[in-house]
């Protein structure tokens, strides 16, 4: 590599920056430098490009003096270049009984996120390059990860920076060779103890020797994955009218396995920490003998709702913590606001105005504290505008919210255990908040109102 080509590294790497943040002011990074060639040699064309970051090193304490030499240099050649470096000393004891590399890398990620945190910058910059890719499509393939998964790391992803993720690890010693940039060479790295040092050193020389040009061909896989997961959202976008309703017809037509592919990915939009077994999404064929109002189950948290014409996600965790009951007292009101839930109970003058936006309480026919709670099978209430009671499940149908919105409802019970209003869930698109009950409407000798709304 001459002069020219390491320039034009120095110039590729100034490229995805400008592409990246030019947009920003007085951008800062956080740079993970472990003392080797690939993050030294990024080290050294920051320092070139005049990027303002602080350099982050780790020193796992694995090498004795060799981790301390590692952690010295990177210290000493930060301050030559004009950065801030800090180090982080971790206790690998902490990894007993665990994969180590995981928890290394858990703890490294740790490290710099709570350092860019600290710092307020603007992302994290790693020095993965091309080999680094390779290894992680390979074993993303081996794992069983699906096709989407197969496109690999981002150069820039919204959280780290991988400037160098084009080259190959023979490109990044030649650059370090000819810039005279020093690094230390890590043993460990040639043992085969771990999956990537296995693949590098056992697998990588002999797919050499066997299939050339099979670096430049694996390389292809994430465009591929990337083709299909762009038709996957289109497709997606035809079936869904938002982001957890999906059109029941619609989705049956589909073969089976083009069903379950969908679905799990649709899945992952909502629920990036979701772990779908192969058994889940087998019971998924259920799906076309659904009745309505009655669901399957995928995982922990989420089940497949039908609605009539549609399927609805429904989140079991958020529902759950939905149903604890908020109770208010009239003491709670002295800043004449109270939110709860998505909503906003204030103490107002009756002026003699129905507001379509509110329910309007008569303060005075009420006895607190006043509970918010879920609503139960039996719950009747006395609505205004109607003789005697109805029960709320008949309430929420006749008012034509979904099945799957029910148990958000919320019921307003006063001190006495009398339900005084009905408060429509807030996806709601109707043209009121609820109902009220016949007994707390407001006339003519009202003075003060409890209003209940939806939250700005």
């Amino acid at each position: 590599m001459n002069r020219l080509e390491s320039s034009r590294i120095i110039k590729k790497v100034e490229t995805y920056f400008s592409e990246n943040f030019a947009h920003k002011e007085n951008v800062s990074a956080i740079l993970g430098v472990s003392g080797g060639p690939d993050s030294m040699s990024l080290l050294y064309i920051f320092s070139k490009l005049q990027i303002n970051l602080t350099v982050v090193h780790c020193n796992y304490q694995l090498r004795g003096t060799d981790s301390d030499k590692d952690q010295k240099m990177v210290e000493d050649t930060a301050s030559m270049w004009g950065f801030d470096a800090i180090s982080v000393r971790l206790d690998p004891s902490e990894a007993k009984g665990q994969n180590f590399q995981n928890w290394a890398r858990k703890k490294r990620y740790q490290v710099f996120r709570d350092i860019k945190s600290e710092n307020k910058a603007d992302f994290i910059a790693t020095a993965h390059h091309q080999d680094d890719q390779l290894e992680t499509i390979i074993q993303k393939i081996l794992r069983g990860a699906g096709l989407t998964a197969w496109q690999g790391m981002k150069i820039w992803d919204g959280e780290l920076f991988r400037p160098l993720l084009d080259l190959s690890k023979a490109d990044i010693l030649k650059f370090a060779s000819e810039n005279h940039i020093p690094y230390r060479h890590d043993s460990s790295n040639e043992e085969s103890t771990y999956a990537r040092n296995f693949l590098r050193n056992g697998w990588f020389p002999v797919l050499d020797d066997l299939f050339p040009g099979w670096r430049e061909n694996l390389l292809k896989v994430p465009d591929r994955a990337r083709e299909h997961e762009e038709l996957s959202k289109s497709l997606i976008r035809s079936l869904m009218p938002d982001r957890k309703r999906i059109d029941r017809e619609s989705f049956l037509h589909l073969a089976p396995d083009v069903q379950r592919t969908l679905l799990l990915q649709i899945l992952k939009t909502v629920d990036t920490d979701i772990s779908v077994s192969s058994g889940s999404l087998a019971n998924l064929e259920n799906l076309s003998s659904l009745q309505t109002g009655k669901k399957l189950k995928v995982d922990g948290r989420w089940s497949v709702f039908r609605d009539r014409e549609l399927f609805l996600l429904l989140d079991e965790h958020k529902k759950s913590e939905e149903t604890e009951p908020i109770r208010v007292n009239p003491d709670d009101l002295e800043n004449n606001k109270v939110k709860f839930d998505g909503y906003v109970l204030t103490e107002s003058e009756w002026e003699g105005d129905i507001k379509r936006d509110a329910l309007q309480l008569d303060f005075e026919q009420l006895k607190w504290p006043l509970t918010f709670r879920a609503w139960d099978e039996g719950d009747e209430i006395n609505p205004f505008g109607m003789k005697g009671s109805q029960k709320i499940s008949d309430l929420l149908t006749n008012n034509k919210i979904p099945a799957s919105e029910k148990p958000s409802a919320l019921v307003c019970e006063t001190y006495d255990e009398k339900i005084c209003a009905v408060i429509f869930p807030l996806n709601y698109e109707g043209d009121k908040p609820g109902t009220i009950a016949n007994w707390v409407r407001c006339s003519p000798e009202t003075v003060k109102t409890i209003e209940i709304r939806k939250a700005d």
